[in-house]
């Protein structure tokens, strides 16, 4: 026998197992009959509850819309009649405050609850009054208390059965197996391999018509003595093979090694390009720059020629060629350059001349028009963008041109506008180069160049050299695992925040509590070795400033704050999501650990949860504006009406607001998922709603563009 250990049987062993069994499959079948019957229960209580619908609804709304507070009473002392039904208010249109309730409840207790919107058909006037809505909530105390009883009973029998099974189980194997186990253990280690004279085991009990599998096993362990000289030979073999498999496996790190530089040569390249590009757009300005002094030396000539009228009518005569000449030449400057170059009032009113390409770029004649709602009619009203750019404008005339350069820095270089023939928008560049009269400025002329496909390039070849970058700063780190493990908690948790600003543009969350969510998350971002990223810790460092700025000035609107902070969160989430694509580029290759989220059990849950939140909002818009509840069912007609009947909705933008902020958490939640293609389209929906103007301002281009056509895209997977 074998000394030193401790020694058990393999009687308890299997009654332990088999009782193990038998309770865990009772558990299930038991935990499945159960949670049936609370499904039942659950049901029935649910079907009570939607039944109020048929029977109440129509009388309640009736009695609300009539002010018949005694027959309300009635109505809903009815309903609070129903068994299980333990509580019903009813709530205001408005507000959504509790404006009659009957019954009570205990906060924390188990309820089922419904509400049901109160809508009036007022056949006379051919329109639905929403006067408010119907709470009803159900209790689960008594099916709960049912359940429980049940499992008591449950636990006393399992208990009785696994005590009278554990010993019939115990003597029958100790005499059937256990004794002759005993005799193979005691023959096996009393074993000698060079003793050729050793006999063979044999059990001790009647030889058996029948092979069972303790003879079974007494004939396997003989044979098993003859084939142990085979056996060295064949572990010799394997040896053999493990050395070949070794040889692979450096080979396949020697390959992998070889693409790593191919893949450091081809991130040179292409931060080569990128650099080509910035040189080109250098360029580009530097032309712009020669043409507003060009421009600029023709007035100063007027000036001059305006000197001369004073004298000499021969001087007038030829100062006035010189001057058509030279209008000739500016004229024709105008004609054949590839941009729209114009000049604007204090008024903004276009004044002529204008270049050509200025008609080509707007797609019709801008003289006399706004130039401001020509540029930036997209920008939404109240917006902090809109109110720079307004100020700004204001302020340059009549201001010398070294005040003008520092007004300047208000006015936007570049802006994206909605449009019919880029779905994402078209992309253009602008320069303003002030006109002075007297040292004064008197007229601002604007430079405006379409460079969307120059754009596009140039976003490829960003986003290539910052990934590049990203790799440089990852492989830098000689505690890769950390810092896969600090991001992708930081982003799970940045999800979360991210929801709760979103609940706050509903009501549902008090800003006081969103901001120290975020400020809390920050502060502990600071202190971790992510920290050590520059864009991450650039970002951090601005958000902590920008909310402690924003909480000094109590004027300033909450829904700004959520939005700013919102925006900034928005930043921080694509930059962390960029180094976990990267980290698990490199996790693909070999090099690194990749990145691994420790996402809760209803992650899954909380993402479809938001997808309802997003489609619901969603049908809103499609029921007030487009008058449809699905995308398949608009026509024509519908989407032609529709920029009207958003101008008359009350909340359109607040709503494409709240859309666009889903949107953006969606693609952030679904990318953790690894749903990467569903995660871009809710992405570009995001990114193109902020393109979208004020609902006073609204195109069918807009909402074509904008909001239908990259919603669409996001319905493919469902």
């Amino acid at each position: 026998m074998i000394t030193g250990l401790k020694r058990t049987t393999i009687s308890k062993k299997v009654i332990f197992l088999v009782v193990i069994s038998n309770v865990t499959i009772a558990c299930i079948i038991s935990t499945f009959y159960l949670f049936n019957d609370f499904k039942k229960k659950k049901k029935e209580i649910k079907e009570k509850i939607n039944s109020i619908e048929k029977t109440y609804l129509k009388s309640i709304t009736t009695s609300i819309y009539e002010e018949n507070e005694e027959q309300t009473n009635t109505i809903l002392e009815g309903i609070l009649g129903i068994t299980e039904i333990i509580y019903v208010e009813v709530l205001s249109e408005f507000d959504n405050k509790v404006v009659l309730k009957k019954g009570n409840f205990v906060k924390g207790e188990r309820i089922i609850e419904k509400t049901f919107a109160l809508k009036y058909s007022d056949k006379l006037k051919g329109r639905n009054l929403y006067l408010g809505s119907i709470r009803v909530v159900s209790s689960l105390n008594e099916t709960t208390t049912k359940i429980q009883e049940q499992i008591f009973l449950f636990v006393f029998i399992q208990i009785l059965q696994v005590l009278i099974f554990s010993i019939l189980i115990f003597y029958i194997f100790k005499l059937l197996i256990v004794k002759h186990l005993e005799k193979i253990c005691i023959y096996t280690t009393q074993l000698d391999l060079n003793n050729d004279n050793s006999g063979d085991l044999a059990l001790d009990r009647k030889k058996m018509e029948k092979v069972d599998e303790l003879e079974m096993l007494v004939l396997s362990f003989n044979k098993m003595k003859e084939n142990l000289k085979v056996a060295n030979k064949k572990i010799m073999n394997y040896n053999f093979d493990l050395e070949l498999e070794k040889l692979q496996v450096e080979e396949e790190i020697r390959i992998s090694e070889i693409m790593y530089e191919d893949l450091k040569k081809l991130n040179i390249e292409i931060e080569m390009r990128a650099k080509k590009e910035v040189d080109l757009k250098s360029e580009i300005i530097n032309k712009n720059e020669n043409l507003t002094d060009s421009y600029n030396e023709i007035s100063i000539l007027n000036l001059e020629l305006k000197g001369f009228n004073k004298n000499l009518e021969s001087k007038i005569e030829e100062a006035t060629n010189d001057l058509k000449r030279t209008l000739n030449e500016t004229n024709g400057m105008l004609k054949n350059i590839n941009k729209a170059i114009f000049c604007v009032s204090p008024s903004g009113e276009v004044l002529s001349p204008v270049s050509n390409h200025s008609e080509v770029l707007f797609r019709k004649k801008i003289v006399g028009q706004n130039g401001l709602k020509l540029l930036f009619f997209h920008l939404k009203d109240g917006s902090e963008e809109k109110a720079k750019l307004i100020n700004a404008f204001k302020n340059i005339f009549g201001v010398t041109e070294s005040k003008f350069f520092n007004l300047k820095m208000g006015l936007p270089n570049q802006v994206i506008q909605p449009d019919k023939e880029q779905k994402k928008g078209r992309v253009l560049n602008i320069q303003y180069v002030p006109i002075s009269n007297q040292g004064k400025v008197e007229k601002l002329m604007l430079i405006v160049e379409d460079v969307t496909d120059i754009s596009h390039n140039f976003k490829v070849n960003q986003v290539a050299a910052e990934r590049y970058n990203v790799l440089k700063k990852l492989l830098s780190f000689k505690d890769q695992k950390l810092i896969s493990i600090e991001i992708s908690d930081s982003i799970t948790q940045t999800i979360q925040i991210f929801d709760n600003l979103i609940k706050y543009e509903v009501g549902s969350s008090d800003i006081s509590v969103s901001l120290n969510l975020v400020k809390k998350f920050l502060n502990g971002l600071a202190l971790k070795k992510l920290s050590s990223i520059e864009k991450v810790n650039k970002l951090t460092e601005e958000m902590i400033w920008g909310i402690e700025s924003l909480e000094e000035y109590k004027s300033i609107d909450e829904r700004i704050i959520i939005q700013t902070i919102t925006e900034d969160l928005s930043s921080l989430l694509s930059t962390l999501i960029l180094h976990a694509d990267v980290l698990n580029e490199l996790g693909e290759n070999r090099v690194g650990p990749g990145i691994q989220y420790d996402l809760s059990k209803d992650f899954k849950n909380f993402v479809k949860e938001r997808e309802g939140d997003l489609k619901r909002a969603m049908v809103n818009i499609l029921e007030y504006v487009f008058l449809v509840r699905k995308v398949d069912d608009l026509d024509e007609d519908k989407v032609l009406n529709a920029p009207k009947k958003a101008r008359l909705y009350e909340q359109f933008d607040e709503i494409i607001s709240l859309i666009m902020n889903r949107s953006r958490l969606l693609s952030f939640s679904l990318k953790v998922l690894g749903e990467n293609e569903l995660s871009k389209n809710y992405l570009e929906l995001s990114e193109l709603l902020r393109q979208m103007p004020s609902k006073d301002k609204l195109t069918k281009e807009a909402l074509v563009n904008n909001l239908i056509e990259p919603y669409k895209k996001t319905l493919i997977h469902d």
